[in-house]
């Protein structure tokens, strides 16, 4: 299990997709907090709501899917990066894709909070890949 600096997942998704990355998740990261969403609209005012404060800090990891038909991850993006700094310091993203083209995942790439992306489905050894790669560890707020 790993332990230490982020202590909150969000996963912005549909609900299959959410169950899977939920059930993996806790099999990774003990005692992992853990909030979903299907609609990126609803997140992006959960997100605005609870992390405009400026003494709170919640390091997050936000598992973001590309493709989803309300809004696009791109479109979820630009709207993040309407939030003050003390809002989005606290995030990392990373991207999924049910497939995506080279041109896509550059895109993806190119937005500072964006730190990796990966094709569908998240797996145990893909999340590991993350935390390690990203020096993230987990504990409770």
């Amino acid at each position: 299990m790993k332990k230490g600096n982020f202590c909150r997942f969000i996963i912005v998704d549909n609900d299959i997709n959410i169950t899977l990355a939920e059930v993996i998740i806790q099999k990774v990261v003990e005692n992992a907090e853990i909030q979903s969403y299907t609609l990126p609209q609803v997140a992006l005012k959960h997100i605005e709501a609870e992390y405009h404060q400026t003494d709170k800090n919640i390091p997050t990891l936000l598992l973001l899917n590309f493709q989803m038909p309300a809004m696009s991850g791109f479109e979820f993006l630009e709207a993040f990066l309407k939030f003050n700094d003390t809002i989005k310091n606290q995030f990392k993203i990373f991207a999924s894709f049910s497939s995506a083209t080279k041109k896509e995942i550059e895109k993806a790439l190119e937005y500072s909070y964006v730190i990796d992306y990966r094709v569908k489905p998240l797996t145990i050894s893909i999340l590991n890949k993350w935390i390690e790669e990203n020096g993230l560890e987990f504990s409770g707020c």
